[in-house]
Parts: structure tokens; sequence; C-alpha cells
């Protein structure tokens, strides 16, 4: 019994010899890497995704001082590139973090400076060919003065209107800017006031925000139905300050979906 359990030790010796040999191989686990290194790009892809989609009102491209306009690095998906090299070329690859944008005029009658239209070619061509989520505000909440021309939201919207056959969400503020004609095939949700809705071609539009503005609280929303051709096809409508009346005339407008005011 004792030579049987000397020749099993020997064999298992053996087969711990064999198994550390066979192992020698594999590297030793680099200690000081940190751990999110260590993660797949899949997965940090994916939680920059997370982050991105996380800020509220979409990520904001600007911000502003008392009298500046900078780069704001201090919110997703720029602040991403700022952490390290890693993290900098899987955000510039992952086009998903760059087709949601919040744009803020300044209405600025001096144009800006070609490296913040720059800055916005950039962070749109990042998104390839994605659809694109955008959300056009000014920086003043007062809009009563939004027809006077400024040089400096008009570069900016230069810049948007050059991708606007990638707008699939648009929730915009009243914007003054030379085109009649907003070319937008894929757009799904559209949030203007009418005098902006009424230059849209937007053929395939299933939600619909109608805001008031004080470029159209003379018309009523029958008027402003008749005087658009447009064939609608929506799901969701939404009438700001909108009565009873106005509510009925646009759903014979478009007859299907579900149509509130407010």
């Amino acid at each position: 019994m004792k030579a049987f359990c000397m020749i099993n030790e020997k064999m298992l010796l053996r087969n711990i010899h064999a198994l550390f040999v066979s192992h020698s191989h594999v590297p030793p686990v680099n200690t000081e890497e940190p751990l999110i290194h260590r993660l797949p790009v899949e997965l940090l892809q994916q939680v920059f995704l997370l982050t991105a989609a996380d800020v509220l009102d979409c990520p904001s491209i600007f911000s502003f001082g008392e009298t500046t306009i900078s780069v704001n690095v201090a919110s997703p998906p720029l602040v991403l590139t700022r952490v390290c090299r890693l993290w900098r070329v899987i955000a510039h690859s992952t086009p998903g973090v760059w087709s949601h944008i919040q744009v803020v005029f300044s209405g600025r009658i001096r144009p800006l400076k070609p490296f913040l239209p720059h800055l916005l070619k950039c962070w749109l061509s990042r998104s390839g060919s994605q659809p694109l989520t955008l959300r056009i505000a000014h920086k003043r909440e007062d809009h009563s003065e939004f027809k006077i021309h400024s040089e400096a939201d008009s570069q900016l919207l230069d810049v948007l209107f050059s991708e606007r056959r990638r707008w699939e969400t648009v929730i915009m503020s009243p914007i003054y800017y030379r085109s009649q004609d907003f070319d937008t095939p894929q757009l799904r949700t559209l949030g203007c006031c009418w005098g902006d809705f009424r230059r849209f071609d937007a053929p395939n539009i299933s939600r619909l925000y109608i805001k008031a503005c004080y470029c159209c609280k003379n018309f009523q929303i029958g008027t402003r139905i008749s005087m658009c051709k447009k064939k609608l096809h929506l799901r969701h409508l939404h009438l700001h300050a909108a009565c009873l009346r106005d509510i009925h005339h646009f759903s014979d407008f478009s007859p299907s979906g579900d149509h509130r005011g407010g």
C-alpha cells in the first residue's frame, strides 16, 4: 500500500511539472496597465455610446463666456478624446458617438474664427454615414430678432445644411437662413416653428412638434395648413398653443396617428 502511494505521488508531481512546462510560454499579466485598458475595444465603444447618449439635449460642441465662444471639451464626446491616446483612437473610430450634436447660435454679427466652423465639420465627418440627431438653439431665449443676419450663425448653418440629407431628428429654434428649401429625405422627427416647417421637404416625417413663435402668431393654424402643399403621414403631432379647431383642422390634413395640442 505504501509503495502504491509513492507511485501515485510521483505521477502527480510529474503531471504538475508537465503542466507548468506546457504553460511556461504564456507572458505574465502586466499589473501596471489600468484595468479599463484591458477591456475589449467593442465594450469600450458601447460605454462611449451610452455616455454620449446620456447627455441631456445632445452633446454641445460650443461653450460660451460673456464675450467669447470656445470648444466645449468638458462633455462627451470631446472629453473622451482627452483621456489618453487609446480612448482618442476609439472615440474617433466610433461614428455613433458623433451622430448627436447640439449647436447653439450666438447671434454675433461678426464672423467666427475659422477654427470653430472647421471643428463642426470635423465632428460631423466623424459620424460617417450615420443618421444625425441635431438640436439647434440660440444663446438668447428671446428670438424676436432672429431675422437679423448673423454672419457667425450663417457659417455654422452652412456646415449643418451641407449634411441635411442625413438629418433624422431635428429640434430647432427659429432660424434665419437664405435657403427656402430644406431637402431632408431621412428626416423622421422634427420640432420647429411653422415658418421653418413650411421650408422642409421631408416625405418620411412621422413625428412633428410645431412650436409657437412671434413670426407665426398672427396666422391661424388652418390658414398655415392651406398654404402647405405637403402630404403628411404623421404618427405623432404636437401643436404648441393650439385650440381644438386647429387640432381638428390638422387631423383632417393628416388623418392617421396621435394628435395633441398644448
